[in-house]
Protein backbone atom coordinates (compact mmCIF):
# COMPACT_ATOMS: atom_id res chain seq x y z
CA UNK A 1 0.00 0.00 0.00
CA UNK A 2 1.49 3.31 -1.05
CA UNK A 3 1.52 5.85 1.76
CA UNK A 4 1.29 9.52 0.99
CA UNK A 5 3.36 11.03 3.79
CA UNK A 6 2.59 14.69 4.40
CA UNK A 7 4.90 16.44 6.85
CA UNK A 8 4.56 20.12 7.65
CA UNK A 9 8.19 21.00 8.16
CA UNK A 10 8.93 23.59 10.79
CA UNK A 11 5.33 23.81 11.94
CA UNK A 12 5.35 24.87 15.58
CA UNK A 13 2.29 23.80 17.54
CA UNK A 14 2.33 26.55 20.14
CA UNK A 15 -0.46 29.09 19.98
CA UNK A 16 -2.06 31.58 22.30
CA UNK A 17 -5.79 31.95 22.56
CA UNK A 18 -6.17 35.56 23.63
CA UNK A 19 -7.13 36.86 20.18
CA UNK A 20 -8.32 33.64 18.60
CA UNK A 21 -11.27 35.15 16.78
CA UNK A 22 -9.09 37.88 15.30
CA UNK A 23 -6.51 35.40 13.98
CA UNK A 24 -6.11 34.40 10.38
CA UNK A 25 -6.00 30.63 10.13
CA UNK A 26 -3.59 28.71 7.91
CA UNK A 27 -5.37 25.63 6.58
CA UNK A 28 -3.46 22.52 5.50
CA UNK A 29 -5.12 19.81 3.44
CA UNK A 30 -3.73 16.48 4.67
CA UNK A 31 -4.54 14.78 1.40
CA UNK A 32 -5.53 11.14 0.87
CA UNK A 33 -3.65 7.85 0.70
CA UNK A 34 -4.76 7.39 -2.89
CA UNK A 35 -7.41 8.79 -5.17
CA UNK A 36 -9.93 6.21 -3.91
CA UNK A 37 -9.06 5.59 -0.27
CA UNK A 38 -11.12 7.29 2.40
CA UNK A 39 -9.93 8.65 5.67
CA UNK A 40 -11.57 11.06 8.07
CA UNK A 41 -10.08 13.18 10.85
CA UNK A 42 -11.91 12.85 14.17
CA UNK A 43 -9.89 14.42 16.99
CA UNK A 44 -6.85 16.57 17.74
CA UNK A 45 -4.93 16.56 21.03
CA UNK A 46 -2.88 19.35 22.61
CA UNK A 47 0.28 18.18 20.80
CA UNK A 48 -1.42 18.69 17.47
CA UNK A 49 -1.68 14.95 16.82
CA UNK A 50 -4.73 13.94 14.81
CA UNK A 51 -6.69 10.69 15.16
CA UNK A 52 -8.88 9.53 12.32
CA UNK A 53 -10.44 6.55 10.60
CA UNK A 54 -9.17 4.88 7.43
CA UNK A 55 -10.74 2.55 4.87
CA UNK A 56 -9.31 1.35 1.56
CA UNK A 57 -11.13 1.93 -1.70
CA UNK A 58 -12.00 -1.78 -2.07
CA UNK A 59 -13.24 -2.14 1.51
CA UNK A 60 -10.69 -4.85 2.30
CA UNK A 61 -8.67 -2.73 4.75
CA UNK A 62 -9.84 -0.44 7.52
CA UNK A 63 -8.38 0.93 10.71
CA UNK A 64 -7.17 4.23 12.08
CA UNK A 65 -4.45 6.76 11.48
CA UNK A 66 -2.49 9.13 13.69
CA UNK A 67 -0.96 12.16 12.02
CA UNK A 68 1.53 14.68 13.38
CA UNK A 69 3.61 17.43 11.84
CA UNK A 70 6.90 15.59 12.37
CA UNK A 71 6.20 12.11 11.04
CA UNK A 72 3.09 12.51 8.95
CA UNK A 73 0.76 9.50 8.87
CA UNK A 74 0.97 6.35 10.97
CA UNK A 75 -1.59 3.85 9.69
CA UNK A 76 -2.81 0.82 11.59
CA UNK A 77 -5.11 -1.70 9.90
CA UNK A 78 -4.96 -4.52 12.45
CA UNK A 79 -7.71 -2.97 14.56
CA UNK A 80 -10.83 -0.91 13.95
CA UNK A 81 -10.89 2.87 14.24
CA UNK A 82 -9.65 4.32 17.52
CA UNK A 83 -12.20 5.91 19.82
CA UNK A 84 -10.02 8.54 21.54
CA UNK A 85 -6.49 9.94 21.59
CA UNK A 86 -5.04 11.53 24.72
CA UNK A 87 -2.39 14.23 25.01
CA UNK A 88 0.39 11.62 25.19
CA UNK A 89 -0.48 10.34 21.73
CA UNK A 90 -2.03 7.14 23.09
CA UNK A 91 -5.07 5.74 21.27
CA UNK A 92 -7.81 3.57 22.75
CA UNK A 93 -10.37 1.46 20.92
CA UNK A 94 -12.31 -1.80 20.99
CA UNK A 95 -10.52 -4.78 19.45
CA UNK A 96 -12.21 -7.17 17.06
CA UNK A 97 -11.68 -10.62 15.62
CA UNK A 98 -9.87 -13.04 17.92
CA UNK A 99 -9.40 -10.29 20.51
CA UNK A 100 -13.00 -9.04 20.43
CA UNK A 101 -13.26 -9.34 24.22
CA UNK A 102 -10.47 -6.77 24.63
CA UNK A 103 -9.93 -3.04 24.58
CA UNK A 104 -6.68 -1.97 22.96
CA UNK A 105 -4.34 0.93 23.58
CA UNK A 106 -1.75 1.96 21.02
CA UNK A 107 1.15 4.36 20.68
CA UNK A 108 4.03 4.72 18.23
CA UNK A 109 6.65 3.21 20.53
CA UNK A 110 4.82 0.29 22.16
CA UNK A 111 2.31 -0.54 19.45
CA UNK A 112 -0.78 -2.42 20.62
CA UNK A 113 -1.47 -3.40 24.23
CA UNK A 114 -4.64 -5.28 25.15
CA UNK A 115 -6.91 -5.02 28.21
CA UNK A 116 -9.40 -7.82 28.77
CA UNK A 117 -13.04 -6.84 29.13
CA UNK A 118 -14.49 -8.65 32.17
CA UNK A 119 -16.85 -11.56 31.50
CA UNK A 120 -20.51 -10.61 31.52
CA UNK A 121 -20.00 -7.21 29.86
CA UNK A 122 -21.63 -6.81 26.45
CA UNK A 123 -22.46 -3.93 24.10
CA UNK A 124 -19.35 -2.07 25.30
CA UNK A 125 -18.82 1.57 24.25
CA UNK A 126 -15.79 3.68 25.10
CA UNK A 127 -16.84 7.05 26.54
CA UNK A 128 -13.50 8.67 27.34
CA UNK A 129 -9.75 8.32 27.82
CA UNK A 130 -7.48 10.64 29.80
CA UNK A 131 -3.76 11.31 30.15
CA UNK A 132 -3.50 8.96 33.15
CA UNK A 133 -4.64 6.09 30.94
CA UNK A 134 -8.05 5.84 32.61
CA UNK A 135 -10.67 4.38 30.27
CA UNK A 136 -14.36 5.14 30.73
CA UNK A 137 -16.90 2.73 29.21
CA UNK A 138 -20.60 1.99 29.22
CA UNK A 139 -21.79 -1.60 28.92
CA UNK A 140 -24.74 -3.90 29.40
CA UNK A 141 -24.30 -6.51 32.14
CA UNK A 142 -25.49 -10.02 31.48
CA UNK A 143 -29.16 -10.39 32.39
CA UNK A 144 -29.74 -6.64 32.89
CA UNK A 145 -31.64 -4.55 30.32
CA UNK A 146 -30.06 -1.17 31.02
CA UNK A 147 -26.57 0.24 30.44
CA UNK A 148 -24.18 1.00 33.31
CA UNK A 149 -20.66 2.44 33.38
CA UNK A 150 -17.20 1.16 34.19
CA UNK A 151 -13.79 2.73 34.76
CA UNK A 152 -10.42 1.11 34.07
CA UNK A 153 -7.63 2.57 36.18
CA UNK A 154 -4.55 1.33 38.02
CA UNK A 155 -4.74 -1.99 36.20
CA UNK A 156 -8.28 -2.99 37.19
CA UNK A 157 -11.94 -2.39 36.37
CA UNK A 158 -14.41 -0.59 38.64
CA UNK A 159 -18.18 -0.46 38.22
CA UNK A 160 -19.80 2.99 38.40
CA UNK A 161 -23.46 2.61 39.29
CA UNK A 162 -26.12 3.96 41.62
CA UNK A 163 -24.34 2.55 44.64
CA UNK A 164 -21.06 4.34 43.84
CA UNK A 165 -22.77 7.71 43.92
CA UNK A 166 -26.07 7.20 45.67
CA UNK A 167 -25.44 8.52 49.18
CA UNK A 168 -24.47 12.07 48.33
CA UNK A 169 -26.89 12.42 45.41
CA UNK A 170 -29.74 11.03 47.46
CA UNK A 171 -29.30 13.87 49.92
CA UNK A 172 -30.09 16.20 47.01
CA UNK A 173 -33.31 14.36 46.17
CA UNK A 174 -34.88 14.01 49.60
CA UNK A 175 -37.59 11.37 49.41
CA UNK A 176 -36.74 10.42 45.80
CA UNK A 177 -34.32 7.69 44.90
CA UNK A 178 -31.71 7.32 42.15
CA UNK A 179 -33.14 5.36 39.22
CA UNK A 180 -30.27 5.45 36.71
CA UNK A 181 -26.68 6.60 36.29
CA UNK A 182 -24.79 6.97 33.01
CA UNK A 183 -21.31 8.47 32.79
CA UNK A 184 -20.36 10.06 29.47
CA UNK A 185 -17.19 12.17 29.86
CA UNK A 186 -13.83 11.98 31.59
CA UNK A 187 -10.89 14.38 31.73
CA UNK A 188 -7.73 14.47 33.82
CA UNK A 189 -9.57 15.10 37.08
CA UNK A 190 -13.32 14.88 36.61
CA UNK A 191 -15.97 12.40 35.48
CA UNK A 192 -19.31 13.77 34.26
CA UNK A 193 -22.63 12.13 33.55
CA UNK A 194 -26.40 12.14 33.99
CA UNK A 195 -28.45 10.54 36.72
CA UNK A 196 -32.19 9.99 36.95
CA UNK A 197 -34.30 10.15 40.08
CA UNK A 198 -37.83 9.10 40.86
CA UNK A 199 -40.39 7.78 43.29
CA UNK A 200 -41.87 4.40 44.05
CA UNK A 201 -45.19 3.72 42.31
CA UNK A 202 -46.92 1.44 44.79
CA UNK A 203 -49.47 0.27 42.24
CA UNK A 204 -46.84 -0.81 39.72
CA UNK A 205 -44.37 -1.78 42.46
CA UNK A 206 -41.48 -0.06 40.71
CA UNK A 207 -39.68 3.25 40.69
CA UNK A 208 -40.84 5.78 38.09
CA UNK A 209 -38.28 8.28 36.86
CA UNK A 210 -39.50 11.87 37.14
CA UNK A 211 -36.37 13.91 36.42
CA UNK A 212 -32.71 13.98 35.46
CA UNK A 213 -29.69 16.00 36.51
CA UNK A 214 -26.08 16.20 35.36
CA UNK A 215 -23.37 15.47 37.92
CA UNK A 216 -19.59 15.50 38.20
CA UNK A 217 -17.34 13.27 40.26
CA UNK A 218 -13.59 13.16 40.85
CA UNK A 219 -13.65 9.37 41.09
CA UNK A 220 -12.84 9.32 44.80
CA UNK A 221 -14.86 11.74 46.91
CA UNK A 222 -18.60 12.43 46.79
CA UNK A 223 -20.32 13.27 43.53
CA UNK A 224 -21.64 16.79 42.99
CA UNK A 225 -25.13 17.29 41.62
CA UNK A 226 -25.31 20.16 39.12
CA UNK A 227 -28.23 22.41 40.11
CA UNK A 228 -30.38 22.03 37.00
CA UNK A 229 -33.31 19.63 36.89
CA UNK A 230 -34.98 18.32 33.74
CA UNK A 231 -38.55 17.02 33.86
CA UNK A 232 -38.66 13.59 32.23
CA UNK A 233 -42.41 13.08 32.33
CA UNK A 234 -42.20 14.01 28.66
CA UNK A 235 -40.64 10.92 27.02
CA UNK A 236 -39.00 13.03 24.30
CA UNK A 237 -36.95 15.02 26.81
CA UNK A 238 -33.21 14.49 26.62
CA UNK A 239 -30.19 15.78 28.49
CA UNK A 240 -26.62 15.38 27.23
CA UNK A 241 -23.15 16.32 28.41
CA UNK A 242 -21.68 18.27 25.49
CA UNK A 243 -18.21 19.10 26.76
CA UNK A 244 -15.99 18.72 29.82
CA UNK A 245 -12.67 20.55 30.13
CA UNK A 246 -9.71 20.09 32.46
CA UNK A 247 -11.01 22.84 34.78
CA UNK A 248 -14.12 20.77 35.43
CA UNK A 249 -16.39 23.18 33.51
CA UNK A 250 -19.26 21.44 31.76
CA UNK A 251 -21.47 22.37 28.83
CA UNK A 252 -24.68 20.37 28.65
CA UNK A 253 -27.90 20.66 26.71
CA UNK A 254 -31.53 19.96 27.52
CA UNK A 255 -33.80 19.21 24.62
CA UNK A 256 -37.24 18.00 23.71
CA UNK A 257 -39.58 17.76 20.77
CA UNK A 258 -42.45 20.22 20.82
CA UNK A 259 -45.38 20.90 18.50
CA UNK A 260 -44.90 24.33 16.96
CA UNK A 261 -47.53 26.80 15.78
CA UNK A 262 -47.75 24.99 12.44
CA UNK A 263 -48.66 21.74 14.18
CA UNK A 264 -45.31 20.13 13.33
CA UNK A 265 -42.82 18.51 15.65
CA UNK A 266 -39.78 20.68 16.28
CA UNK A 267 -36.60 19.84 18.17
CA UNK A 268 -35.63 22.44 20.78
CA UNK A 269 -32.22 22.32 22.44
CA UNK A 270 -31.22 24.66 25.26
CA UNK A 271 -27.54 24.91 26.16
CA UNK A 272 -26.23 25.37 29.71
CA UNK A 273 -22.78 25.99 31.13
CA UNK A 274 -21.77 24.89 34.63
CA UNK A 275 -18.81 26.55 36.32
CA UNK A 276 -17.24 24.12 38.78
CA UNK A 277 -15.45 26.78 40.83
CA UNK A 278 -18.65 28.76 41.47
CA UNK A 279 -21.04 25.76 41.28
CA UNK A 280 -23.40 27.73 39.06
CA UNK A 281 -25.33 26.51 36.04
CA UNK A 282 -26.23 29.33 33.67
CA UNK A 283 -28.28 29.11 30.47
CA UNK A 284 -26.46 30.13 27.30
CA UNK A 285 -29.23 31.31 25.00
CA UNK A 286 -26.74 32.15 22.25
CA UNK A 287 -26.16 28.42 21.74
CA UNK A 288 -29.76 27.22 21.80
CA UNK A 289 -30.59 24.86 18.92
CA UNK A 290 -26.94 24.01 18.28
CA UNK A 291 -25.34 20.60 18.52
CA UNK A 292 -21.81 19.23 18.77
CA UNK A 293 -20.10 15.96 17.98
CA UNK A 294 -20.19 14.25 21.35
CA UNK A 295 -17.24 11.96 20.60
CA UNK A 296 -14.72 14.68 19.88
CA UNK A 297 -12.83 17.33 21.80
CA UNK A 298 -15.53 19.96 22.05
CA UNK A 299 -14.77 22.22 25.02
CA UNK A 300 -11.36 23.76 25.65
CA UNK A 301 -10.03 24.95 28.99
CA UNK A 302 -10.74 28.55 28.01
CA UNK A 303 -14.29 27.62 26.90
CA UNK A 304 -13.93 27.53 23.13
CA UNK A 305 -16.61 25.33 21.59
CA UNK A 306 -17.42 24.27 18.02
CA UNK A 307 -21.15 23.95 17.40
CA UNK A 308 -23.40 23.16 14.45
CA UNK A 309 -26.87 24.57 13.84
CA UNK A 310 -29.67 22.00 13.84
CA UNK A 311 -32.29 24.24 12.23
CA UNK A 312 -32.32 25.55 8.69
CA UNK A 313 -29.13 25.30 6.62
CA UNK A 314 -26.48 23.33 8.51
CA UNK A 315 -23.60 25.65 9.42
CA UNK A 316 -20.76 25.31 11.91
CA UNK A 317 -19.42 28.01 14.22
CA UNK A 318 -16.67 28.62 16.75
CA UNK A 319 -18.08 29.96 20.00
CA UNK A 320 -15.69 31.93 22.19
CA UNK A 321 -16.16 34.78 24.67
CA UNK A 322 -19.87 35.17 23.80
CA UNK A 323 -19.20 35.42 20.08
CA UNK A 324 -20.25 33.04 17.30
CA UNK A 325 -18.07 33.08 14.19
CA UNK A 326 -18.94 31.11 11.07
CA UNK A 327 -16.24 28.49 10.60
CA UNK A 328 -15.89 29.06 6.85
CA UNK A 329 -15.24 32.75 7.53
CA UNK A 330 -12.79 32.06 10.34
CA UNK A 331 -10.81 29.59 8.23
CA UNK A 332 -11.10 31.60 5.03
CA UNK A 333 -12.66 28.67 3.17
CA UNK A 334 -14.98 29.29 0.25
CA UNK A 335 -15.81 27.24 -2.79
CA UNK A 336 -13.54 29.40 -4.93
CA UNK A 337 -10.61 30.02 -2.58
CA UNK A 338 -7.38 28.04 -2.94
CA UNK A 339 -6.96 25.45 -0.23
CA UNK A 340 -3.35 24.53 0.54
CA UNK A 341 -2.23 25.83 -2.84
CA UNK A 342 -3.82 23.63 -5.49
CA UNK A 343 -6.92 22.48 -3.61
CA UNK A 344 -10.33 24.06 -3.42
CA UNK A 345 -12.99 22.62 -1.15
CA UNK A 346 -16.51 22.11 -2.41
CA UNK A 347 -17.98 21.96 1.11
CA UNK A 348 -17.25 21.17 4.74
CA UNK A 349 -18.46 18.09 6.60
CA UNK A 350 -20.34 19.69 9.48
CA UNK A 351 -20.64 16.61 11.68
CA UNK A 352 -16.98 16.14 12.62
CA UNK A 353 -14.83 18.93 14.08
CA UNK A 354 -12.35 18.92 16.94
CA UNK A 355 -10.46 21.76 18.63
CA UNK A 356 -7.58 21.73 21.09
CA UNK A 357 -6.46 24.18 23.77
CA UNK A 358 -4.31 26.12 21.29
CA UNK A 359 -7.24 26.79 19.00
CA UNK A 360 -6.08 24.33 16.32
CA UNK A 361 -9.02 22.82 14.47
CA UNK A 362 -9.34 19.60 12.51
CA UNK A 363 -12.19 18.74 10.22
CA UNK A 364 -13.03 17.27 6.84
CA UNK A 365 -14.00 18.81 3.55
CA UNK A 366 -15.12 17.56 0.16
CA UNK A 367 -13.01 17.85 -3.00
CA UNK A 368 -14.73 16.36 -6.05
CA UNK A 369 -16.89 14.34 -3.67
CA UNK A 370 -13.90 12.89 -1.79
CA UNK A 371 -13.41 13.55 1.92
CA UNK A 372 -10.11 15.26 2.77
CA UNK A 373 -9.08 15.86 6.39
CA UNK A 374 -7.49 19.19 7.21
CA UNK A 375 -5.82 20.99 10.07
CA UNK A 376 -6.30 24.73 10.61
CA UNK A 377 -3.73 26.60 12.72
CA UNK A 378 -4.06 30.17 14.06
CA UNK A 379 -1.59 32.45 12.30
CA UNK A 380 -0.45 35.38 14.46
CA UNK A 381 2.28 36.76 12.21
Amino acid sequence: MMLKNIVLTGLVFLCFVTDILCSNYVVYDLGTLSSEDRFTANQINDQGQILGGYSSYDGKESGFFVWDSKDGFSIEIRERAGAYINNLGEVVGIAYGKKSNNIYTWDKNLGFQYIKIPDGMSNVHIRGFNDQGHILISFQPKGIARMISGLYRNGSWEIIDEYSLIWNLLKEQGENTITSVIVTKINNGTIAGIYGYGKLNVHLNKFIEIGKKPFCWDGNTEAISIPVSVDTHNPSTLIEIIGLNNNGDIYFCCGEEIINDSGRYESVRNMWMWNKKENKALPNNALNNFSTNLCCNTLTDNLMLIVTSITGCQRSYLYYEDELVLLEDLLGITQTSPFSGSYGFDSLDHDQFSINNSGQIVGNGKIWGKSHPFIAIPNRD
